[in-house]
């Protein structure tokens, strides 16, 4: 054999081994992971940032102190509502933002809008052109509506 077919044969074997990994990779299903607000995370919000979809974001009891911006797909669950709250200032935000989530769930948790001389005009959780799941959870203290639902947004709301 000639060196240009020994380099030429490598290449298209290497080029054929590359794609078959690469194919593999792609269509290989992802195990779904869980990551823990805050002994892996020390925020709800880096958590979620680091989130994909069908992860869960698991938050321990506890207050935390932020305002949270929902990511589609994943699952943002507490260790119960009574445990597991989540403050914000009404006059600096909201709680929580859900915008543009085909699916997710968020469970066991308190939202906590602290209201001490906020914006009357602002819910303390916004569900907008989204469809997420809400158990078992509370809203307190918010300034407006607890749970605004707008935009073609579906809710499914369960209280156990």
């Amino acid at each position: 054999m000639s060196k240009t077919r020994i380099i030429l044969c490598v290449a298209v074997t290497v080029f054929v081994a590359t794609i078959a990994v690469a194919v593999v990779f792609i269509l290989m299903p992802r195990k779904p992971r869980t990551l823990i607000v805050p002994d892996k995370y020390k925020t709800i919000k880096k958590a979620i940032a680091k989130a994909r979809s069908g992860d869960t974001v698991l938050v321990k009891a506890g207050e935390y102190f932020e305002t949270i911006y929902f990511k589609d797909g994943i699952k943002l669950i507490g260790e119960g509502c009574d445990k597991t709250t989540i403050q914000y200032p009404a006059s600096q935000g909201r709680v929580l933002r859900i915008e543009d989530c085909n699916s997710g769930l968020i469970a066991n948790l308190t939202f906590d809008h602290n209201r001490q001389d906020g914006d009357p005009n602002r819910s303390a959780v916004r569900l907008k052109r989204s469809n997420v799941e809400f158990v078992g959870c509370k809203v307190i203290n918010s300034a407006r509506t607890g749970l605004a639902v707008e935009d073609a947004s579906k809710a499914l709301i369960l209280y156990l």
